[in-house]
């Protein structure tokens, strides 16, 4: 999958709504890191989690408030735009 469809998709789900107050490549760092993987992986339930991780990682609790079944969701829509 290409890097600039991962990160619209990234972009356009928006989990911290930073939309308007942040510059336009604020979630590129994980966008790029779900370019890396997307390839070997095939699970839902493990790219959700990945993308969970990353997001805390990257943002904190705190500011993360998504819950593991909304990355699943969107894990699901990246693997669909993957493989279609």
């Amino acid at each position: 999958m290409k890097y600039e469809v991962i990160k619209k998709i990234i972009d356009d789900w928006d989990p911290i709504d930073l939309s308007y107050f942040a510059p336009e490549d604020e979630y590129d760092p994980i966008s790029k890191k779900i370019a890396e993987i997307i390839l070997k992986i095939s699970s839902e339930k493990l790219l959700g989690n990945i993308i969970f991780e990353l997001f805390i990682e990257s943002f904190g609790v705190n500011t993360f408030t998504k819950s593991l079944q909304e990355c699943e969701i969107i894990a699901h829509k990246l693997l669909s735009d993957h493989t279609s």
